[in-house]
């Protein structure tokens, strides 16, 4: 069984999955507990536009994800400061539009239907080092920013008066978090694809805040439950055949369904 541990696309993958959780679980409790999971959903959708339009003029698709990542965050942040009235149109038209742009761009390439899988779904096994370096190194600088801003974060998510007060920005922080979304979403877009990567980002936080109160315990927790998900579901995904990302995402539905069953503190 752990001889598919000598090949090395299978050593990439399990650490990219590895470096994906740490990511998920880091800002997933905030996006859960904050419940702004149609945000993300938006910033990870419209990204598919960025990524559409890249892969049809030859470019790195993650850079085109990341641009429109990037715009996404800065337009939600602008709106949900100035004009919150029209937040949820915006949200709806920026989640449709991405949709199109990037299906319509896909669509146009050769050899669409394998590349809209891909994108759509993810196929981790796939990554180059190159990738798996760039996944690191933005992990790596989402948990740093996370870790130095953690207390100033906490205030202007959950006590944003209280952060005014204390002469914090809040729209600066705000803007700076959803970047950190945005950067998020990219690294998780080459493990999980456009359409799973909101629900990594949201269902383990979701099972490990009925449970805990302290936002760090549910990061903590979030971090280990997909680690376990995402280890187990690549090796039954690679024994039975089966897309990775999906696989990963049902152990993690299970886990959530088994948890609707089990007493809260």
């Amino acid at each position: 069984m752990f001889e598919i541990l000598d090949y090395l696309f299978f050593q990439r993958a399990l650490i990219i999955l590895l470096t994906a959780s740490i990511v998920a679980g880091t800002i997933g409790p905030f996006i859960v507990a904050k419940r702004i999971s149609m945000i993300s959903g938006s910033i990870s959708h419209g990204a598919f536009g960025g990524l559409g339009i890249a892969h049809y003029f030859g470019f790195s698709p993650i850079f085109g994800a990341l641009c429109f990542s990037i715009l996404g965050a800065g337009m939600i942040s602008h709106i949900s400061q100035k004009h919150k009235n029209y937040l949820d149109s915006m949200l709806t038209i920026f989640w449709a539009g991405g949709m199109a742009i990037g299906l319509i761009f896909v669509f146009i390439t050769t050899g669409y239907a394998t590349n809209l899988f891909s994108f759509l779904f993810g196929n981790v096994l796939l990554n180059s080092a190159n990738d798996l370096y760039i996944i690191i190194g933005v992990t790596t600088f989402i948990v740093t920013s996370v870790i130095i801003i953690y207390k100033t974060l906490i205030a202007t998510l959950f006590n944003e008066e209280f952060a005014q007060l204390r002469g914090v920005s809040t729209s600066a922080v705000f803007f700076f978090f959803l970047l950190l979304v945005a950067l998020a979403i990219v690294v998780l877009i080459k493990t999980m694809g456009v359409v799973l990567t909101l629900a990594i980002l949201t269902i383990s936080p979701a099972i490990a805040i009925r449970y805990l109160k302290k936002l760090h315990q549910i990061i903590f927790v979030s971090i280990i439950l997909n680690i376990i998900t995402a280890i187990s579901g690549l090796f039954l995904a690679y024994f039975i055949n089966l897309p990775t990302a999906p696989v990963i995402i049902l152990l993690q539905t299970i886990l959530f369904l088994v948890s609707l069953f089990l007493k809260k503190r």
